[in-house]
């Protein structure tokens, strides 16, 4: 009898340190890594956020809101935190499901997105520029995603913008006058009589260029890199 009992605590010793182990695995905080958005796989730009697992079974996101957790074999359970429709914590990867898709957090903080790195010259922006991504609701998606196809040929002061398929379906441009102002460059839409829209071009720190178009103050930011 004694035997059996010593049997039996041992194994609930042996699940109870499982169990904390497991909480271990997912306690602590978490970083927004990527979101995948019905397939494509998105990067946070603005659209950023951090996730706290406490020990005690409460948590608390980067933007406030508070929650209780819980592990179990059924898996991960999320509680008070109206955004997020469940959870999963599988092979040390924590996801959560929410209304823009599928947010995947990491142990490590993305990079935030590169500076604007002010250029000397208007020189230095003269080129061909290919669009590789579109910043839409603070998560930056890759070009192909959102069937962009455009690019900016910038040279002697002026710049073209080319898109392949206008609303006639043939190709549209768009032509700017550029000036350097503050390392960025201030684009002049040469058709319109009355600047409703500001545009700019502003090379980043990695070698790539924001394309920047704002009314008001609602910014459409598009990505572009230079062709080889």
């Amino acid at each position: 009898m004694k035997k059996s009992i010593a049997i039996l605590a041992a194994m609930l010793l042996i699940l109870c340190a499982a169990a904390l182990a497991e909480d271990a695995g997912v306690t602590g905080e978490w970083h927004l890594q990527r979101v995948d958005v019905q397939g494509v796989i998105a990067l946070p730009g603005e659209t950023s956020m951090d996730v706290t697992l406490n020990e005690d079974g409460t948590g608390v996101t980067s933007d406030g809101v508070a929650f209780t957790w819980a592990l179990t074999e059924a898996g991960l359970t999320i509680e008070g935190a109206d955004d997020i429709e469940s959870a999963s914590f599988e092979n040390g990867v924590l996801s959560m499901e929410s209304a823009i898709g599928t947010l995947y957090f990491g142990r490590e903080a993305v990079q935030p997105m590169p500076g604007v790195a002010a250029a000397q010259s208007e020189e230095a922006f003269d080129g061909v520029w290919h669009v590789i991504g579109m910043n839409m609701g603070g998560l930056i998606l890759p070009a192909e995603a959102v069937d962009v196809q455009d690019t900016i040929t910038i040279a002697d002061g002026t710049a073209v913008l080319t898109t392949p398929e206008g609303e006639d379906g043939e190709p549209m441009e768009t032509h700017f006058d550029a000036m350097l102002s503050d390392g960025i460059l201030i684009l002049t839409d040469t058709a319109e009589e009355e600047q409703i829209m500001q545009y700019s071009f502003s090379l980043l720190e990695d070698g790539t260029a924001l394309y920047r178009v704002s009314v008001e103050d609602f910014n459409v930011d598009m990505y572009y890199a230079k062709a080889e």
